[in-house]
C-alpha cells in the first residue's frame, strides 16, 4: 500500500495509474499517510458502490459535496449535501427544461456588453451566469449589485473540492457566508419582509418541515438552497472543456450545425475525455469482501469517475476524444448501469442531466448564436490539481452575433 500524498500531488492520473499497474479494479490505496482507503473503478465497482446495504454515501467522512455533483474527494459534513427527495422533487424534466431555458436566455443576454470588451474569460463569465439563472430557477432573489460577490463566493466553495490547506479553508469560509445569506432570506420571507412572486422553490424550502412536522430552521433551508445552487455553478467547467473540445477538433462544428442530434454525443465524450468528475466516495456499511479485499465497516471507499471513463477494457480507444461512441452507448455514465427502480440511481441519473443540459445549452450557442475567435493563451491542464481547468480558462473574443469559431 501506499503511503504518500500521490492523490493530491498527482491528481486525476494517480489512481488511474494504480489501477492499470496492478492490472485491477480494486486497489487498496492511502489519500494521506494516516487515511486508508478503497478505490475501485468500472462497471461493476459502480453498480456495488450504489447498493445502499453495503455503502453509506451521505455520512462518509470523505464524500461527494453534492448530491449531484462529483468533482472531488473532499472533506465534509452533512451541510455538503440537499436532501435527495427535494432534489428528486425540484429535477423534474419539466423544471430542468426551464432552467434550462433560462441559462439560455442569460447567455444571450451577455452578448451586447461581451462584444464590446476585448476579450472575455469564459470559466468566469460561465460561472457567473450560471449563478443569475440558478438563483432565478430556484426564485432566490440576486441584486445586481451582489452578482460578482455571489458568484465569488460560489466559485471558491468549488475551487476547494478536491483541495487541503488554504483553499480548503477559503472555501469553507466562503459557505458559511453563503449559507448565512440564504438563511437571513428565509428568514425574511418567513417574516414577511420579503415578497416574492410566484410558487418557488424558494418559497417550498423555507417553508419545508421536517419528518415531524415540524418547519425547518433557517440556517437548515438556506442549506438545503446552496446544494441546489453550487453543482450548477460547477457547471462552467464542463462549459470550458466543451469550448476547448471544440477548439481542439474544429471539424464537429459544422457537424454539429447539421446533425443537433449529435451535441448530446459531443457533451458526453467531453465529460468522459475531460478531467470532469474523479471520484464518489462513500463509506462501508456492513463489512464485506470483493475481488479479494475485505472492506470493513467505517472504511473509505471511492469510486474513481476519471478511471472508470478511461477504462481500457470498456472504452475503445479511450485516450482519443471520439463523440461518434456514443451513438451506439446507451449508458452515458456509470450510474446508468444500476438496477432499474432503485431511488438512488434515477437520482444520478437525473442529477446528471443537469450538467448535460446546461452544457449543451452553451455549446449550442457558442457554436450557433455568437462568431469568436480564440487568442493565443496557456491551455495546458494541470492534471495534479483537482478541480481541474485550463491555466487560462479559456479565453475568448466575441466577434459578432453570427456562428460558431474563426480560425485564427
Amino acid at each position: 500500500m501506499d503511503t504518500t500524498f500521490g492523490l493530491f500531488f498527482q491528481g486525476y492520473p494517480h489512481l488511474l495509474q494504480k489501477f492499470r499497474s496492478q492490472q485491477r479494479d480494486v486497489v487498496e490505496t492511502n489519500i494521506l499517510p494516516f487515511i486508508k482507503a478503497i478505490a475501485m473503478r468500472g462497471e461493476k465497482a459502480a453498480k456495488l458502490f450504489f447498493d445502499e446495504h453495503k455503502f453509506l454515501r451521505q455520512d462518509s467522512a470523505r464524500a461527494e459535496q453534492s448530491t449531484f455533483s462529483a468533482a472531488g474527494i473532499v472533506p465534509a459534513d452533512e451541510s455538503a449535501f440537499v436532501s435527495k427527495d427535494l432534489a428528486l422533487q425540484v429535477l423534474t424534466p419539466e423544471s430542468l427544461s426551464r432552467l434550462e431555458a433560462i441559462f439560455s436566455e442569460r447567455l444571450n443576454d451577455c452578448l451586447d456588453h461581451w462584444q464590446t470588451r476585448n476579450n472575455i474569460t469564459l470559466f468566469h463569465e460561465a460561472e457567473k451566469v450560471l449563478c443569475i439563472a440558478a438563483c432565478e430557477w430556484l426564485g432566490i432573489p440576486l441584486h445586481e449589485q451582489e452578482i460578482n460577490l455571489r458568484t465569488g463566493q460560489l466559485s471558491l466553495l468549488v475551487e476547494a473540492e478536491g483541495s487541503v490547506g488554504p483553499r480548503f479553508f477559503r472555501g469553507r469560509t466562503s459557505r458559511k457566508r453563503l449559507e448565512m445569506w440564504l438563511s437571513l432570506l428565509t428568514e425574511d420571507l418567513r417574516g414577511g419582509r420579503l415578497k416574492v412572486a410566484g410558487n418557488t422553490v424558494f418559497q417550498s424550502v423555507a417553508f419545508r418541515k421536517d419528518e415531524n412536522g415540524v418547519i425547518l430552521d433557517a440556517r437548515a433551508a438556506g442549506i438545503e438552497l446552496l446544494n441546489l445552487i453550487r453543482p450548477i455553478v460547477s457547471v462552467a467547467r464542463h462549459v470550458v472543456f466543451a469550448a476547448m473540445a471544440l477548439k481542439e477538433h474544429p471539424q464537429y462544428s459544422n457537424i454539429l450545425k447539421e446533425t443537433p442530434a449529435m451535441y448530446d454525443n459531443f457533451v458526453h465524450e467531453v465529460r468522459r475525455y475531460y478531467p470532469c468528475s474523479p471520484m464518489m466516495a462513500a463509506t462501508v456499511r456492513n463489512e464485506f469482501e470483493y475481488e479479494g479485499i475485505k472492506f470493513n465497516k467505517g472504511v473509505l471507499v471511492m469510486l474513481d469517475v476519471y478511471a472508470t471513463n478511461h477504462h481500457e477494457d470498456a472504452w475503445k480507444n479511450p485516450e482519443m476524444f471520439f463523440p461518434e461512441r456514443f451513438e451506439t452507448i446507451k449508458n452515458h455514465t456509470f450510474s446508468q448501469a444500476q438496477p432499474a427502480g432503485d431511488t438512488g440511481v434515477d437520482y444520478a441519473r437525473t442529477s446528471g442531466e443537469v450538467a448535460v443540459r446546461l452544457t449543451k445549452s452553451a455549446l449550442r450557442f457558442l457554436n450557433e448564436q455568437v462568431q469568436y475567435s480564440v487568442p493565443d493563451q496557456d491551455l495546458s491542464i494541470d492534471m495534479s490539481r483537482i478541480p481541474a481547468l485550463p491555466q487560462s480558462r479559456f479565453k475568448l473574443k466575441i466577434e459578432s452575433k453570427a456562428a460558431g469559431l474563426v480560425a485564427m
